[in-house]
């Protein structure tokens, strides 16, 4: 499970070096936060939560997220 995450980081990485406007970053931050809630992915809704940082927080902010 541990290099699953890291893989997932590492993309995670990847793709935040590909987006340059907010609104890019948002729509990023929505659709991993919003994927990773399912049951499928919930090992790595921390890891994603880690990586996307402040606009992670934003948006789960924005759903009311608690937790």
């Amino acid at each position: 499970m541990a290099e699953a995450r890291y893989a997932h980081h590492q993309a995670l990485e990847r793709e935040k070096a590909r987006q340059r406007d907010a609104s890019a970053w948002q729509s990023l931050a929505a659709h991993h936060l919003t994927r990773d809630l399912d049951d499928q992915w919930k090992p790595f809704f921390t890891v994603t939560r880690w990586t996307l940082g402040r606009i992670a927080e934003t948006h789960l902010r924005t759903i009311n997220f608690i937790g």
